[in-house]
């Protein structure tokens, strides 16, 4: 029996904005600036870009009441991380939604004036179509834009994954690598040496460099098939 194989004649790039039941939505309500969520599939991490804005703790304390495991990090932004709340609160999430119908969705997830933004990339016209089924079943939406990628356009534009990025990664991992990017150590040139940070944590330098190449090992990972796309397509 011959193969069927599937002839993809063109890559759509879908933009919407989205409005539903969701605690980082009402959250943004409350901040002057856009703020942006991210999902390693384990934990939900919120951005809020300008470190001078008010947390609203009273509001975040009453939206993320359900997460026993949520704590505020405080570097040139300000992150929320918490236990990932879409199989907790929701039956079906919007992300899940869009994935189901076979559309790749672009992290950061971003959220202003009550309104939730997704970029999404789909490999063709049918997908599209599913994807906008769903959201006229499930929730309130305007498109704002779709845009022919063309061929190819789907591995020249595509995303990292964030969950694929950092999925796997330990907290220890996580704690080593943001410290030493903080205090400049991938800066040039650099600020600090993996000694300083080890004697500040009362560990050996060996400990610090052993967890800092395996973090940096899985992001490698990740990121090498978007590496070696570029690669390929690159247009010089």
């Amino acid at each position: 029996m011959a193969a069927n194989w599937l002839v993809v004649q063109v890559a759509i790039e879908l933009k919407v904005k989205a409005r539903h039941p969701c605690p980082f939505l009402e959250y943004s309500s409350y901040f002057s600036t856009n703020i942006f969520s991210y999902c390693n599939r384990d934990y939900d991490i919120l951005m809020i870009p300008d470190r001078k804005e008010n947390l609203h703790l009273e509001e975040a304390k009453r939206l993320f009441s359900n997460v026993d495991d949520w704590r505020i990090i405080r570097s040139e932004s300000i992150y929320i991380v918490m236990k990932c709340l879409c199989v907790d609160l929701y039956e079906r999430s919007i992300t899940s939604m869009i994935q189901e119908r076979g559309g790749l969705l672009e992290y950061p997830i971003r959220y202003h004036e009550g309104w939730e933004y997704h970029k999404i990339r789909c490999i063709d016209s049918k997908i599209v179509s599913g994807i906008l089924e769903e959201f006229s079943a499930n929730t309130e939406f305007q498109i704002l834009s779709t845009t022919d990628l063309g061929i190819d356009g789907m591995f020249r534009k595509q995303m990292i994954s964030f969950p694929d990025l950092i999925h796997g990664m330990t907290d220890r991992q996580l704690s080593i690598i943001i410290r030493l990017f903080e205090k400049g150590y991938y800066e040039i040139p650099r600020k600090v040496k993996v000694a300083d940070v080890a004697e500040e944590l009362g560990v050996t330098r060996y400990a610090v460099e052993k967890t800092l190449r395996k973090a940096e090992n899985k992001i490698m990972k990740a990121i090498m098939p978007y590496l070696l796309i570029k690669q390929r397509f690159s247009d010089t």
